[in-house]
């Protein structure tokens, strides 16, 4: 009988110390998710203020006489590509639903 009680109480304290990980690994992993989505909202932020500034060089290019466009066009094509950058940056290896090329395969 005393083998049997030693056993679980044993066996008690080997459970215990599973379940101690699994909390420290959930505490982890919510560290993490809070961490990721933190970060996504810094970059969702940056995409947001870059928007903005293009929404500017749309209105400049417009407002723009016609042989002075060629320079904000250029502003506004860079800050594009830039954006486009921060997207695949945010996606990374998702697929971006709004991108049709993405759609493919």
């Amino acid at each position: 009988m005393e083998r049997k009680e030693s056993y679980l109480s044993k066996a008690k304290a080997k459970l215990d110390e599973q379940i101690d990980k699994l909390e420290k690994l959930k505490e982890t992993a919510e560290n993490e998710i809070e961490d990721k989505r933190q970060k996504t909202k810094e970059k969702i932020a940056e995409v947001e203020k870059n928007i903005q500034t293009a929404k500017a060089h749309i209105k400049e290019i417009s407002d723009s006489a016609e042989d002075a466009w060629e320079g904000v066009k250029d502003k506004f094509e860079d800050l594009n590509e830039s954006i486009t950058g921060k997207f695949k940056k945010l996606f990374g290896k998702k697929k971006d639903p709004e991108n049709p090329a993405d759609q493919k395969a």
